[in-house]
């Protein structure tokens, strides 16, 4: 799914671009669609669960559950430990 909105993106958003542009004769209002974009992403994104997607792709076998594992350690290597208050209680904690 994510390589054909990818895909789609690059031609779409050009082309919505450049209709809007030919239309209307003002690159103003071009850039008003990429605010409203940025705005619809915002309130999509913000409404996923990540953690369910994640048990559901286990689930489904699309994804290992130690690879949910490996994916929490290669964040703190990136970022760094992660001290002792901002951590996530565990159930056994």
């Amino acid at each position: 799914m994510y390589a054909v909105t990818d895909k789609g993106s690059s031609a779409i958003g050009p082309a919505l671009t450049g209709l809007i542009i030919s239309f209307t004769g003002s690159i103003r209002l071009a850039f008003m669609l990429v605010v409203v974009m940025f705005v619809c992403a915002i309130l999509v994104i913000r409404h996923l669960d990540l953690t369910r997607g994640k048990l559901e792709a286990e689930e489904a076998g699309t994804i290992s559950p130690l690879s949910l594992a490996e994916e929490t350690e290669e964040e703190e290597e990136t970022v760094g430990p992660v001290p002792d208050e901002l951590r996530v209680k565990e159930d056994g904690d």
